[in-house]
């Protein structure tokens, strides 16, 4: 009887470790369930179309094309409702690896490097062909952040508090979309910063999001969520 209960406070212990204010560091992985606003899939048209070629028969065409985009993209927000997409994230000596499991698909994923502050992508369907290297060019980024350590949230075990951030705009985006804005549960003691999860433009370290609502400042309706679900 007394090995049971010491194997019972064991398995306590050990769940309360990993689910809760324990230690999480090189091994752990983290599951994040992602959910997009139709409005959201429906601005990706909008995004590309300002890019388009303003030939007339372009113009003539956007209408049509817009109305087929838009209903694809809010089929597409329906069905990831009833099965979320995810992002996985596992914390390696490098840095750390992410992939995104999307449209009952695996993406291609990064793998993030600390020293350098750059990322290499690799191909999920050739994993035999060489990664893509690329550096991060984010020291000149322009954000502010507002902090609420009174507003907090338990996630998963993890005590967090409330952060906004919001990262100026300086693209040819900036007149339709406005300023990228992330409103965050956060937790200071895992060693990633909230690029890791929201692939941000801005270089923001000290704090990591286990729940973060992503949209831009004149396009409020148009968000995506991200969600802890899983801690390995």
């Amino acid at each position: 009887m007394k090995r049971v209960i010491v194997f019972m406070l064991l398995a306590l212990l050990s769940y309360s470790t990993l689910n809760g204010q324990g230690h999480i560091g090189i091994g752990n992985k983290l599951t994040f369930t992602v959910e997009n606003s139709e409005e959201n899939m429906a601005l990706l048209f909008k995004v590309m179309a300002a890019f388009a070629d303003s030939a007339e028969t372009a113009n003539t065409n956007m209408d049509s094309m817009q109305r087929v985009f838009t209903k694809m993209m809010q089929d597409k927000a329906r069905q990831a409702r009833k099965f979320p997409n995810e992002i996985y994230i596992k914390i390696n000596k490098s840095g750390w690896m992410r992939q995104t499991f999307y449209a009952n698909k695996y993406t291609d994923y990064i793998q993030y490097f600390n020293d350098n502050d750059s990322i290499e992508v690799y191909d999920q369907q050739h994993p035999e062909l060489s990664p893509r290297k690329i550096a991060l060019l984010r020291d000149t980024c322009d954000f502010t952040i507002e902090t609420d350590k009174q507003n907090t949230k338990n996630i998963e075990g993890f005590n967090c508090y409330y952060v906004k951030v919001v990262e100026r705009n300086n693209s040819e985006t900036e007149e339709l979309i406005g300023d990228g804005i992330y409103e965050m549960y956060v937790n200071e003691e895992i060693p990633l910063s909230m690029y890791a999860l929201l692939i941000n433009d801005c270089r923001i370290s000290g704090f990591f999001p286990l729940e973060a609502k992503m949209y831009h400042s004149k396009t409020p309706d148009a968000y995506s969520i991200y969600k802890l679900s899983k801690v390995e």
